[in-house]
């Protein structure tokens, strides 16, 4: 007998009154399990809800623009026990075997493929779907193998986005999006770039835990003293690395469900449609129509400095801080 179950935004982070960017079902649509539901978008990072559970949809309770939070309802479901579910199924034309044709199907033989209106609806939604679970780093097949500068041959893209910081990744993801055959390079084995990896995530986090501690020391004041807190700094950079990783594991699985293949080395262009990757197994090979360059930026190592002295640091050396300094400077204002 179906039941009404409310589905809330889960844990996503240190993060609050995240912006509903994308909702990506309707009123009386059917959804799988794991189907993204909507997308929600904060610090410059994005990410898929998806559902718990198979059934129908009843109410959608958030609107494009709208800012939710941990805890906040953003869809009614119907659902479907087990014994309905799996009648369901059952009821389902057996999947045609793609080799039959190959295999001598007579011609007054007639063979129809099991897809409905609303399977190739869930089909493209599931476009977007979001899983930060295992998978498997299938390359993503050639239609046709270009030849290349210096006789190598190698796979022929649409579009190569070299960098996959916010500008890259997102340029990667709507490409895909609009049928494009997108590959997204960069050094980093996680997607995200400075911004999410070493830059604006990670400080913020960081920040956010400075604000609590200015926050209650100034509670004083009104008579409730918390007295001086005890940091440990192994954990606050464990939970600060938490932060990240839910974030970039996102990433990849949006990657992954979109048709962006992923690869990780260093790109250098060969020719105006020709690139060499230098990735951890040797050199890789890419032909491709149109390019995207969002490389970012990284800290600069002065010029007569002692870039070498572990008391130097850089943006990124300051998120690594394993102890307290007596004294700082910090030059630069941004």
């Amino acid at each position: 007998m179906p039941t009404t179950m409310e589905i809330a935004v889960p844990d996503i982070g240190d993060f609050s009154e995240v912006e509903v960017i994308e909702v990506l079902v309707a009123a009386g649509d059917r959804i799988e399990p794991e189907q993204p539901l909507m997308t929600l978008e904060s610090d410059k990072a994005s990410m898929d809800i998806p559902a718990p559970r198979a059934g129908v949809v009843r109410t959608v309770r958030v609107a494009v623009g709208d800012r939710v939070s941990e805890g906040d309802v953003i869809v009614e479901l119907e659902t479907e026990d087990e014994e309905d579910a799996s009648k369901r199924a059952s009821e389902r034309p057996a999947p045609v075997d793609a080799t039959s044709e190959a295999t001598g199907a007579s011609d007054d033989e007639t063979v129809t493929a099991d897809v409905d209106e609303e399977d190739a609806g869930e089909t493209d939604r599931d476009a977007a779907y979001f899983d930060v679970g295992e998978h498997d780093e299938t390359e993503v097949a050639s239609a046709s193998p270009t030849q290349v500068d210096g006789g190598e041959r190698g796979e022929r893209v649409d579009l190569v986005v070299i960098g996959a910081g916010p500008g890259g990744y997102t340029a990667a993801f709507r490409a895909a999006d609009l049928g494009l055959k997108t590959v997204l390079i960069d050094r980093r084995t996680t997607l995200g770039g400075v911004c999410l990896n070493v830059g604006c995530i990670p400080s913020k986090a960081l920040l956010h835990t400075a604000e609590v501690i200015t926050a209650t020391r100034e509670m004083r004041s009104h008579g409730l003293d918390f007295g001086e807190p005890s940091i440990d700094l192994q954990k606050l950079a464990g939970w600060k690395d938490g932060v990240v990783g839910q974030l970039t594991k996102g990433l990849a699985g949006l990657a992954r469900q979109r048709g962006v293949e992923v690869i990780t080395g260093a790109a250098r262009f060969e020719s105006p449609h020709a690139l060499a990757i230098q990735t951890g197994s040797g050199t890789q090979h890419l032909a491709f129509e149109h390019a995207i360059v969002a490389v970012g930026s990284e800290p600069v190592s002065l010029p007569g400095f002692p870039n070498d002295d572990e008391r130097l640091w850089d943006s990124t050396d300051a998120l690594k801080l394993g102890s307290v300094p007596r004294s700082l400077l910090v030059i630069g204002g941004g």
